[in-house]
């Protein structure tokens, strides 16, 4: 791959499966478990967005998942930037165990990510980061709009010189220098988003639009 900006899901045109969305050649998968469920297209006032849901934890199960997964080639030191509207229901309850909105997950280790976009039940969006012995470190947080379109792009450069820096609606909230990676495994991340939440009683919803990877700010921003 040679563009500054690498994939760009409108999904306007997209075609949808139990397992992922076709778009312009490309394939994206859509991993589901405990009370996940498959992907919907929602219009209304905007084009074509994907609904993404999940209902209360099935007995036994640790965990909710419905995630689209959006690129498995994260490198180390070198810049990425990813983009994505997003539309939070205002009676949308937050799990108060755990809940991931965005995560790059390390290839060849069986540990938490070692960075993620966290949402907590106050409605706020924190970045996270993981260090070796997987304690947690909160790098910064912002409060998220419900019951409205919210533009939100994370840059980030895994490796010793690491960095994660994020954007809510243009306007930059956080922005935190952090060695960002485990030593052991490959170093390659599998960056993913959607629902990831620790086991509820409740169902959740939320409707993603306009994801976009590439280099630069510019590239991904709208």
């Amino acid at each position: 791959m040679c563009a500054d900006t690498y994939y760009g899901l409108d999904f306007e045109g997209a075609e949808l499966a139990a397992d992922g969305v076709q778009d312009n050649g490309k394939f994206y998968r859509l991993r589901t478990g405990g009370g996940g469920q498959d992907g919907k297209f929602s219009s209304g006032g905007r084009g074509s967005a994907l609904l993404l849901e999940t209902g209360p934890t099935p007995a036994g199960a640790n965990y909710d998942r419905t995630e689209l997964q959006i690129y498995s080639g994260i490198t180390w030191e070198r810049p990425w930037h990813v983009g994505f509207d997003l539309f939070l229901p205002r009676n949308a309850k937050i799990s108060d165990d755990w809940q991931l909105l965005l995560q790059c997950p390390q290839h060849g280790v069986a540990t938490s990510p070692p960075i993620s976009l966290n949402l907590y039940p106050e409605s706020t969006l924190t970045l996270v980061s993981r260090t070796e012995s997987d304690t947690y470190e909160p790098l910064g947080s912002v409060a998220l709009p419900r019951g409205r379109w919210v533009s939100v792009v994370m840059g980030f450069r895994m490796g010793a010189n690491g960095y994660a820096r994020l954007w809510l609606d243009g306007k930059k909230v956080v922005n935190v220098s952090s060695a960002l990676g485990w030593k052991q495994g490959k170093q390659q991340c599998t960056l993913k988003t959607g629902i990831y939440r620790g086991p509820t009683d409740y169902g959740f919803s939320l409707k993603l639009d306009n994801i976009a990877l590439g280099d630069h700010y510019k590239d991904v921003a709208r």
